[in-house]
């Protein structure tokens, strides 16, 4: 019988704040209230936020008991199916390869050691679980139209037609101020913060990136490079947690493209979540107080590093360098 430690995670977090993975870390959950999205029209029902807690090693006991009741084992067969499933996930991390917990999210380490985790999305809380996020439209008034009447002075039309317009206003004073804070918002949005927060990431990433275009790599990223080919292939994992990429091998050569320095922390789990998903490995890297995003990659010839640099390019944008080789 095959014990399945992963959907046990993924059930107890619609039902708990945390769980914990004892000796790797615990998935913890806080309140994310609805949001509105004014720019894209939508309404986000509510939602629990997922992260992930490397501190929190002490073992509360609930994946046990979950394990006992789901798949009616004895207390000690649980303990050793959780204690297997830690091992098997820490190790997969420290061969630099991605865990996916199913419906929860991935976990792993970036070159700077550290843990990251991603969320698959997944709303946990259980009052608004299946809601999907609703579009809304401004709300116009029909106006009713008049009967025709006789033609009267232009000076008679014009006080009529000023009196009717301060009528409607009147009558519709919300309306018109809902939509005065929308137009308000979607301009303070576009034309303030979106393109102060580009200006501030490409003066940021154009310097650093032209100072190391061209230039060999320091002594210390030779010596991480050497560190990384000398890792042996991993075998493939039948777990729920397979791993989602390659060992690099000691004959084939190492690279990283990088793609922009980011200051938001959103921008940077989303572009790594697209990174993902256009099928490379994601590359981060702390560099003042952005973190520089980018794509890891194994090659054997120079034109296959520069055919997925333009493939790169084309993706997430021209200005797209070659920062390791």
């Amino acid at each position: 019988m095959q014990i399945d430690v992963g959907a046990c995670i993924a059930d107890l977090l619609h039902e708990q704040q945390s769980v914990t993975i004892p000796g790797l870390g615990a998935f913890v959950t806080a309140h994310k209230p609805a949001t509105i999205d004014a720019v894209e029209g939508k309404i986000v029902p509510p939602a629990k936020q997922i992260s992930f807690n490397k501190n929190l090693l002490i073992d509360d006991g609930l994946l046990v008991k979950c394990l006992r009741e789901k798949f009616h084992l004895s207390y000690g067969e649980a303990m050793r199916a959780v204690d297997e499933f830690a091992k098997n996930v820490k190790e997969t991390i420290e061969r630099r390869e991605i865990v996916h917990f199913r419906a929860v999210g991935r976990l792993y380490k970036d070159f700077e050691q550290q843990y990251q985790f991603l969320p698959d999305g997944t709303n946990f809380n259980t009052d608004a679980f299946g809601l999907p996020a609703l579009e809304y439209y401004p709300v116009g008034r029909a106006t009713s139209v008049k009967a025709s009447t006789p033609p009267v002075k232009k000076s008679v039309v014009a006080t009529s037609a000023t009196q009717n317009a301060k009528n409607w206003v009147q009558q519709n004073l919300l309306l018109v101020s809902s939509a005065g804070v929308l137009v308000l918002t979607v301009s303070i949005y576009l034309l303030v913060f979106n393109q102060k927060e580009q200006l501030r990431e490409e003066e940021a990433v154009l310097p650093s990136i032209t100072s190391r275009y061209n230039v060999g790599p320091s002594e210390e990223e030779i010596d991480a490079a050497e560190n990384a080919t000398n890792l042996t292939p991993a075998e493939e994992d039948t777990d729920e947690s397979a791993s989602e990429s390659a060992t690099l091998s000691p004959k084939q050569k190492y690279a990283v493209i990088s793609i922009g320095l980011f200051e938001n922390k959103e921008n940077v789990e989303r572009l790594i979540k697209k990174i993902y998903e256009e099928g490379y490995e994601p590359y981060t890297q702390k560099s003042g107080k952005g973190t520089r995003v980018g794509v890891q990659l194994k090659y054997d010839r120079s034109s296959e590093l520069n055919e997925t640099l333009r493939a790169i390019r084309k993706k997430f944008g021209t200005k797209a360098v070659i920062l390791k080789r």
